[in-house]
């Protein structure tokens, strides 16, 4: 049986998905320390939202991967005055980018030790089994190749 959602969860869900349609959009952190969660974890807020109650709730207000996946489609093919509107298009294609992570939403540099550092540049997820051998490797290989230089 999957995990139920926290109220955090359901609340930071909700405030999300009302987000989305705002004139004025706040960042995912403001959002998760405005339902009561901490600075750290505003910090790192895919702790939260890649947690499957935060995704279970995401479901529920109607927020699926389908139902993301059309509603970029569509807009990418926005037509204004019978012509294309290529500042929405952008708008839509930027947006899709995004969420299937291939452009970073933040200029904040990464903070922490060397290890999270290197998972938070990389978009690593730091729970993955291989992560911690791939950041060894690498930072190995670094060290290497300092010493012969």
């Amino acid at each position: 049986m999957p995990k139920q959602p926290t109220p955090k969860q359901r609340q930071a869900a909700e405030q999300m998905s009302e987000n989305v349609r705002s004139d004025n959009p706040r960042t995912t952190g403001e959002i998760l320390r405005g339902v009561g969660y901490s600075e750290s974890a505003s910090l790192k807020p895919a702790r939260i939202t890649q947690s499957a109650g935060f995704l279970m709730t995401l479901k529920d207000h109607g927020i699926t991967d389908d139902r993301i996946a059309e509603v970029m489609q569509e807009g990418m093919g926005a037509v204004k005055n019978g012509e294309a509107d290529h500042a929405i298009r952008h708008k839509y294609m930027e947006t899709a980018i995004k969420v299937n992570g291939y452009l970073k939403t933040t200029d904040e540099p990464p903070t922490g030790d060397t290890y999270n550092t290197f998972v938070q540049q990389n978009n690593i997820n730091p729970n993955a089994v291989e992560a911690k051998t791939l950041v060894e490797n690498t930072l190995e290989m670094l060290m290497n190749q300092t010493r012969e230089e």
